[in-house]
């Protein structure tokens, strides 16, 4: 009899809905990533099942694209067979709700939406202008770029990134496949990011979340022209890792800056907002919010402007730092560097 129970009820039990949190990137992802990957316990508590995922040394994932998806040769492709073992799983799991997330899935709307009925896309927007200096920051930190952004102007878009998949899949599937949310401090509830993605699932916000929780942090400028200046050798990944994990954690340096001159700046500015003013009507985002969204652009202020530019000082400055933190680890890229050096003359 409680067989005939228990099969009972795994017939009668509805498939969890899928939340897929598809960033996109510079949205506070991997805040998002790590809170949810550390506090499963308490989503549980709301039904919700967040799969497990590693953090690395900064705190910071890939999310659940390991999942779905296979990497080859950094290449990464959906698996289908894990796509259909996943939405097996989604079937003999007890919950109301699944989420998983990747800055990677805004890409792959289309894949997920096959395999799932029961789907929404939780997306970020986030001002073009704001985006195109914290990517910078991003590619500088994890690309070895060492152009200075004046020079990368070809790369900037007035779209909202994510939008050239995102909103031909909304205007495809509908609005009630889709959380549409902005990415504004002055909109984002309690003004964190964290905070603003609970609140979809109605779970309590914290409402101590401070600035001390930061993940994957944009470096100050000292640590970035640094950074930029290394990056030309190419170091290891390891060693780079290492160093990435150190100016991150460089405090004394200037936080609050922009690369950009004062003609470049509001050129981009006008061009956000051409191109802003229109998205947003066709996601739905309501007039009220849409209104304070772009007049948030539009009243963005440069702050210290800093003409990007090869310091002696600054180089000395960050890697006294280095030392202080790890002696080792300043040794072996000296060292890495030499050999470099050595092996080009």
């Amino acid at each position: 009899m409680i067989s005939f129970i228990k099969t009972l009820f795994k017939l009668n039990r509805s498939t969890p809905e899928l939340f897929v949190h598809i960033g996109p990137g510079k949205t506070g992802t991997s805040v998002i990533q790590n809170w949810c990957k550390n506090n499963r316990k308490l989503l549980k508590k709301h039904g919700i099942y967040y799969p497990n995922h590693n953090l690395d040394a900064n705190g910071v994932s890939s999310g659940h694209v390991n999942l779905l998806f296979n990497n080859q040769d950094g290449k990464l492709d959906p698996d289908l067979q894990k796509f259909e073992l996943f939405r097996n799983r989604l079937q003999r799991l007890n919950y109301d709700k699944v989420l998983i997330s990747s800055e990677v899935f805004w890409m792959h709307i289309g894949v997920f939406n096959k395999f799932f009925d029961k789907i929404k896309f939780i997306y970020y927007v986030r001002s073009p202008i704001d985006f195109f200096e914290s990517s910078y920051n991003q590619v500088v930190k994890r690309n070895y770029v060492t152009a200075p952004l004046v020079d990368r102007l070809d790369t900037y878009s007035p779209n909202p990134y994510g939008t050239q998949k995102v909103l031909p899949a909304f205007r495809t599937l509908g609005a009630e496949k889709f959380i549409i949310r902005l990415y504004d401090r002055k909109i984002l509830k309690d003004g964190n990011i964290l905070n603003d993605f609970l609140e979809i699932f109605k779970v309590k916000t914290i409402t101590h979340l401070d600035n001390t929780f930061e993940v994957n942090n944009s470096y100050t400028y000292q640590a970035l022209e640094y950074k930029r200046w290394i990056n030309k050798f190419c170091l290891n990944r390891n060693l780079d890792s290492q160093l990435d994990v150190i100016l991150q954690s460089y405090k004394a340096g200037e936080r609050m800056y922009t690369l950009l001159p004062e003609d470049v700046f509001l050129e981009l500015k006008e061009r956000a907002i051409n191109r802003v003013k229109h998205i947003l009507p066709e996601y739905g985002v309501p007039q009220d919010l849409q209104t304070q969204f772009l007049e948030n652009i539009y009243n963005y202020q440069r702050t210290n402007y800093k003409k990007q530019s090869f310091d002696s000082e600054i180089k000395l400055e960050i890697e006294q730092f280095i030392r202080s933190v790890d002696t080792t680890l300043m040794a072996n890229i000296e060292q890495a560097i030499r050999q470099i050096n050595s092996s080009e003359s």
